[in-house]
C-alpha cells in the first residue's frame, strides 16, 4: 500500500480544482508529487466522509486498482497512484492530472459537430473492449467500470478520453457503489437476471457487469442525441424518441441494440 503523507498546513494551502459538475463525495485538488527527482502535476481526490463501510471499501478499490494496474495496463484508464494521508490519517488519494475538459461539455455542445462526438464517444466502446479481454486474460476477472457518465470521462487536449473516477468501479469482489445512470433502471423497475442484478449485499445498488457497461455506454449515445438525460423519459417517451431515430434514417443495426436496454435482450458493445 502506497501511502504520501502531507501536513495539515501543506493541505490548507492547496488550490482547488475547478471539474466543472457536482461532487458530492469529495473535494479536488492540485497536487504535485516527486517521482525520481521530477515533479509530476496531480489531482488529490479528498473525501468527505473517512471513516465507516463505505470509505473502507473505496480503500479497497483504491488499492486494487494500484496494486493490478499494471496487469490491467488500459492507459485511458486514470489510475490511482497512491493514497494520500494528512497528518498521517488517509483522506483520500492522488490520480493524473488530465488536461482537457470534461465529456459532458463536448456531447452537450450545439457548436461541436455530431462526427466529432461520435468519434469520441467510439472511444469508450475499444475500452470497454480492453476491459473485456482484461477479464479474460488476467487475474482481474472481475473488473468493470460501473459508473460510467459523461463527468466521469475527461477528454484530452487531444480529443483522446480518459475515465477518472475509477474508485466507483467493480473490481475483485468490492461492495458495488451506486451509480447515475443503473439507479434509472431501479427507478423504472427494470431488473433482469443474468442482466441486471440486484446487489446481495444492498438492494438499493445494481450490481455492475458487462451488460450494465454496455446499457450506461449507450445511454451516453442516446444522451448525445436527445441533448439531455435520456434515462429521465418514461416508457412511453423513450420509445417514441426511438420512432423519431428511426424516421431520420438512424442505422437500423444501432436502434435495434438502442431498443433491448429495458428488454432481457443482452446488451452489445455499439
Amino acid at each position: 500500500m502506497k501511502i504520501v503523507n502531507i501536513s495539515q498546513q501543506r493541505a490548507n494551502n492547496l488550490r482547488k480544482y475547478d471539474i466543472k459538475c457536482l461532487n458530492t463525495e469529495a473535494i479536488l485538488y492540485y497536487f504535485s508529487m516527486k517521482k525520481k527527482w521530477v515533479k509530476e502535476d496531480k489531482i488529490f481526490k479528498k473525501f468527505f466522509v473517512t471513516n465507516g463501510k463505505e470509505f473502507s471499501n473505496k480503500m479497497y478499490t483504491i488499492n486494487s486498482l494500484i496494486d493490478y494496474k499494471d496487469e490491467i495496463n488500459i492507459d485511458e484508464l486514470v489510475i490511482p497512484d497512491c493514497l494520500v494521508s494528512i497528518n498521517s490519517t488517509i483522506v483520500g488519494y492522488a490520480m493524473d492530472l488530465i488536461n482537457g475538459v470534461n465529456l459532458s461539455q463536448i456531447i452537450y455542445d450545439s457548436k461541436i459537430d455530431i462526427k466529432e462526438k461520435i468519434r469520441i464517444l467510439k472511444q469508450i466502446g475499444e475500452v470497454l473492449e480492453k476491459m473485456k479481454n482484461v477479464r479474460k486474460y488476467t487475474s482481474v476477472n472481475d473488473f468493470y467500470i460501473g459508473d460510467i457518465h459523461e463527468e466521469n470521462i475527461m477528454v484530452t487536449n487531444d480529443g483522446d478520453i480518459k475515465v477518472i473516477d475509477l474508485d466507483s468501479s467493480k473490481i475483485l469482489n468490492n461492495q458495488a457503489s451506486p451509480t447515475r445512470y443503473l439507479q434509472s433502471l431501479k427507478r423504472k423497475g427494470i431488473i433482469f437476471n443474468q442482466k441486471y442484478n440486484i446487489d446481495e449485499v444492498n438492494p438499493d445498488i445494481i450490481t455492475p457487469n458487462i451488460q450494465t457497461d454496455y446499457y450506461c455506454y449507450m445511454i451516453l449515445l442516446l444522451n448525445t442525441l436527445y441533448q439531455g438525460d435520456i434515462t429521465k423519459l418514461d416508457m412511453k417517451d423513450f420509445y417514441l424518441y426511438l420512432e423519431f431515430l428511426k424516421s431520420i434514417g438512424i442505422n437500423n443495426e444501432l436502434l435495434d441494440n438502442l431498443n433491448n436496454i429495458y428488454t432481457s435482450k443482452p446488451n452489445h458493445n455499439i
